[in-house]
């Protein structure tokens, strides 16, 4: 913890970035073991989605009476992960479906539409659910259990700022939170390396807990530009 804080906050982006090349690489490595033993191929027509399977159940049917060598196959069945997505699609909402999809799948069919609560009642639930799902390392739960806080803030933000807005300043918008979205996957992510309670909350503290104190901030600014909007009209 000798180095600067500037040093510690840029460090978090090589480390996370290393450690999402090597999940890519072993998705790819699970995806190319399915394929190659003819798991979750489906008729490309009937629009099979990662974990569901098959969702046009009319298309499927209508296949029953064709020969089944001409028809295309699709294995996005078990299709785990969207890199370009991932990495690319500005919003923190769009990585984190992009990534481990066929667990979101299950997540979001077994837990969170299981649920009769409020919207973040319900993801906060199902992000707790998921990080049981990884394990018991205390890692787990500081990273997944804060991606609700980060989603919650992104939501108002993106009404504060981006829905009124025009298309070239969308854009700007955009680039600037697809910064501000890889980075807090890397401040969230580093628990996700440390596992240890000790390890994680003394790396956060050695940053100040400034992803948190960022979002918050932006929270209150946005809270402030949409309450403004209202009284206005």
């Amino acid at each position: 913890m000798e180095k600067s804080f500037w040093y510690r906050v840029f460090y978090m982006t090589p480390s996370f970035f290393n450690f999402r090349m090597r999940i890519y690489s072993g998705f790819i490595l699970g995806e190319c073991v399915c394929i190659a033993m003819g798991l979750g191929a489906y008729p490309k027509a009937s629009t099979p989605q990662p974990g569901a399977g098959p969702t046009n159940f009319s298309a499927l049917e209508e296949l029953g009476t064709k020969n089944l060598s001409s028809i295309e196959y699709s294995f996005e069945t078990v299709k785990n992960i969207y890199e370009y997505g991932s990495e690319f699609w500005p919003t923190i909402r769009e990585g984190i479906r992009s990534w481990n999809r066929t667990v979101q799948y299950w997540l979001a069919t077994f837990v969170y539409k299981q649920l009769t609560l409020s919207k973040p009642a319900k993801i906060c639930i199902t992000m707790f659910v998921s990080a049981l799902w990884h394990g018991v390392h205390p890692g787990y739960y500081l990273c997944l259990c804060s991606a609700p806080l980060f989603l919650f803030v992104e939501a108002e933000v993106e009404k504060a700022f981006k829905l009124s807005a025009s298309y070239s300043q969308q854009v700007i918008f955009d680039w600037i939170w697809w910064i501000i979205k890889m980075q807090s996957f890397s401040y969230m992510g580093m628990p996700f390396l440390l596992l240890d309670i000790r390890s994680c909350l003394r790396f956060w503290k050695s940053v100040y807990f400034c992803g948190h104190i960022f979002i918050v901030m932006l929270y209150f600014i946005a809270y402030r530009v949409n309450k403004t909007k209202l009284k206005k009209h």
